[in-house]
């Protein structure tokens, strides 16, 4: 016992700090009870896991009251010295350092914490020592099953089945299965052993490690910030790096770091820095001093402007970009680099070019380019996706649903029958509000409007003959034309008798006019201004039909009373005097999203939209469901989870 003299007084000198401090920031004093945490636990489903080593991080409490007012939050105890409790604590004191405590606790646990039922004193002891685990006997209670817990506990079980680890629990749906395809498994099948004590190993090394930095007062938890580090050093071995290493990228990415601890981590904003109004050409947009050299935006692609439409209509942009001055804007492009050895290769070539900025136009490279950022943190670079987080790339996009309410409206003119066909790529951010604004504005011109909705990345249907079976008399296409199929309708069509198609009017995507803008605010250095206003937030630029950069082509053979009707809904979309979704909304299952005389929908719930108008027969396809490049999409970007789970037998 001579020792452990004066451990007790020491031990309860911390726990009596640690209360204090927990008062003084409006905290719980003492561990809580699971009592308190769920009150019928003891209705709930339970299973018994057996004797495992636990986190003693994850002990939170005790199972009962009774026995909370002995120990602090931190579990140390502040009994009265001399009490009959201190007397046994210092001989488990004693009997800990002189032979180890053998014996293992028992406690349940509640949503990855601990609740204990016997052996609080040897938590406590543990605590005082600075272990990292103890062994104990778990029974595992199942959350309420249709609670929005039970939700999110059904993610971590099934981690849990291929890599039983406790402490990894994350606030976002989907962050297991993607830290998973970030170490190269999977969600179902059983990781290897190695693999499993190398994922320990490293999160407790990273967590403590990022406990002392100031990112962790910010309030993104351990977990979601080992996932942003995950993110941003999956291609140079994570796991392996030593506690220096991750301190020493833990300062490397602190502003990604506090982005993704903002409850709203992105600020939208409907105009590039600086870009007042519409800009009539690339000349003045970026002319400001006589001799400085151009500015180098410079492009890398995944695919080819032969394969991928949607590269093609970039690459259009970017010539015309380039074409207007070369004096003034200069541009260089890498096709094809959708791997990271080919990615990596483009970004080193673009920066020894000199490049000012460099575009990547996929959702799908969004993590390539932030490890990229990440490796060249004096570089600026965008990404085209919204709803995608980071401080050091940046994002854009446009707000094409400003168009399709537009279009919707034209369509419902058009219509002979009330319905309308409505051509989706892929379920991924964004396309749900231009989805629901097209639906909006048939609704403004033809209640009675139907919008029957096919995903052209979906194999579950055959869209052409369900479009038929719907009978279809106008259908919204594609925004652009797919090289793989030069079959599939563009822009609003009208369908004839014979199902022949004629386009009506067509979206348009002005990128050369976007770039424009980008370069003027890389030239006139309202870049970097920008930034600073948006410290600890990700940028999104999202501009629309007001900037120029999206507007409405009508084929010449519209009528001209219909041509009269696009431009006057335009003009009063582009000037802010009608709202898209200004208007009641109810979806699919009648719950009512916006009422008249209401707050508009903000940008976040725009961006993030995953449900369907009432007026919209069709549904959100299961990821199985889809073609491989829409589940790639999917799974970069998209508003269904990127492994819903289905199984064989649902197929």
């Amino acid at each position: 016992m001579e020792t452990v003299v004066g451990e007790y007084a020491r031990a309860r000198k911390m726990g009596l700090k640690q209360v204090d401090e927990a008062f003084s920031r409006g905290g719980f004093p003492y561990p809580r009870a699971l009592d308190d945490a769920c009150p019928d636990w003891q209705r709930l489903s339970m299973a018994s896991l057996g004797t495992m080593e636990i986190p003693l991080s994850l002990v939170g409490g005790t199972v009962t009251r009774g026995r909370q007012g002995m120990f602090s939050c931190g579990f140390l105890p502040i009994a009265e010295e001399g009490s009959e409790f201190s007397t046994k604590w210092e001989a488990l004191l004693a009997h800990q350092l002189e032979e180890g405590i053998s014996d293992p606790i028992r406690v349940y646990e509640y949503l990855q914490r601990f609740y204990v039922l016997e052996g609080n004193k040897r938590v406590s002891v543990a605590r005082f020592l600075g272990m990292a685990a103890i062994d104990a006997q778990v029974t595992r209670i199942m959350p309420a099953h249709g609670t929005p817990e039970a939700e999110a506990y059904d993610e971590f079980l099934r981690f849990w089945a291929v890599c039983p680890l406790y402490g990894l629990d994350f606030s976002k749906p989907g962050s297991y299965l993607r830290m998973a395809k970030l170490l190269g498994r999977s969600l179902d099948e059983p990781w290897p052993t190695e693999q499993v004590q190398r994922l320990r190993s490293a999160f407790a090394l990273f967590s403590r490690a990022y406990e002392g930095k100031k990112a962790a007062r910010a309030g993104a938890s351990a977990a979601d910030a080992f996932l942003v580090y995950l993110q941003a050093y999956a291609t140079s071995d994570p796991l392996a790096a030593g506690e220096g290493k991750m301190s020493e990228r833990i300062r490397a990415i602190m502003g990604e770091l506090k982005v993704a601890s903002q409850d709203e981590p992105i600020a939208y904003a409907s105009e590039l820095p600086e870009a007042k109004g519409v800009v009539p050409s690339i000349r003045s947009t970026v002319r400001q001093v006589v001799g400085r050299r151009p500015v180098h935006l410079a492009f890398i692609y995944d695919k080819t402007p032969q394969t991928s439409g949607w590269i093609a209509l970039h690459e259009l942009g970017r010539e015309a970009l380039s074409q207007d001055d070369e004096a003034l804007v200069r541009t260089s492009a890498y096709a094809g680099c959708s791997d990271e050895e080919s990615f990596a290769e483009a970004v080193e070539s673009a920066l020894a070019d000199d490049a000012d900025l460099v575009v990547t136009v996929s959702p799908r490279q969004f993590e390539q380019t932030l490890r990229a950022a990440v490796a060249h943190p004096k570089a600026r670079f965008v990404n085209c996706s919204i709803k995608l987080s980071s401080d050091k790339v940046r994002t854009f996009y446009a707000r094409m649903y400003e168009a399709k309410f537009v279009l919707g409206a034209l369509a419902a003119c058009l219509a002979t029958n009330h319905q309308i066909g409505y051509l989706a790529v892929s379920p991924i951010y964004g396309a749900m509000s231009e989805i629901n604004a097209f639906a909006l504005g048939a609704a403004m011109i033809d209640p009675e409007a139907t919008i029957h909705l096919e995903w052209v990345t979906s194999d579950a249907v055959d869209w052409r003959a369900a479009m038929r079976a719907a009978g279809v008399s106008v259908l919204s296409g594609l925004d652009f034309s797919d090289p793989a199929d030069d079959e599939k309708p563009c822009g609003l069509c009208t369908v004839a008798e014979d199902g022949t198609m004629g386009i009506a009017a067509m979206p348009v995507w002005d990128w050369s006019r976007y770039y424009a803008l980008i370069a003027r605010a890389i030239r006139d250095e309202s870049w970097g201004k920008d930034a600073k206003a948006t410290r600890d937030h990700a940028r999104n630029y999202w501009p629309g039909m007001g900037s120029g950069v999206v507007r409405i082509q009508c084929s010449e053979e519209l009528a001209e009373g219909h041509r009269r009707l696009v431009d006057a809904l335009g003009n009063a979309v582009a000037g802010g005097a009608l709202l898209p979704f200004d208007a009641r909304i109810v979806d699919q299952g009648g719950r009512v999203r916006r009422e008249l005389g209401q707050d508009q929908l903000p940008d976040e719930e725009l961006a993030s939209m995953s449900w369907l108008a009432a007026n919209v027969s069709g549904r959100l396809p299961r990821r199985y469901e889809l073609s491989d490049d829409g589940r790639r999409a999917v799974e970069a970007s998209g508003v269904i989870p990127a492994d819903d789970g289905a199984g064989a037998g649902e197929r």
